[in-house]
């Protein structure tokens, strides 16, 4: 049986996401979003992701704050059409790809974290 490191699969995606989420903090002074509160969006949503990132690297609880995260990017996908700057081009792919890569990692980190934690029971048991 292959001994896969779940842990740190987890903890590598939620390092990555946690480097996003600031980038969202840094991004919203350097692009032009044309809309007061897409600016803040970013700052909100950017380090919340970066606080859920930090808190995964220290100790992976459970998946459900990478799941969090995951709604986070999904938010940040839909953001530029929910805040009204479709047509800000480098605000929207920013918004757009870092969204696609905080879902995805997300994502990543929740499944691995939920593989863990089996691999661990079962090593409990003696299986």
């Amino acid at each position: 049986m292959l001994n896969t490191n779940y842990t740190t699969q987890a903890k590598t995606a939620s390092g990555i996401n946690l480097v996003l989420g600031a980038w969202l903090v840094v991004s919203a002074w350097i692009f032009v979003y044309g809309v007061a509160g897409a600016a803040w969006n970013s700052v909100v949503i950017g380090a919340l992701i970066f606080i859920i990132g930090v808190t995964r690297v220290a100790s992976l609880v459970g998946p459900l704050l990478a799941r969090v995260n995951a709604a986070f990017g999904l938010w940040t996908i839909a953001s530029p059409w929910i805040f009204g700057y479709p047509f800000e081009e480098p605000a929207k792919w920013n918004s757009v790809a870092v969204g696609i890569a905080v879902t995805l990692l997300a994502l990543w980190s929740a499944k691995a974290t939920v593989l863990r934690n089996r691999q661990e029971s079962r090593l409990a048991v003696g299986h």
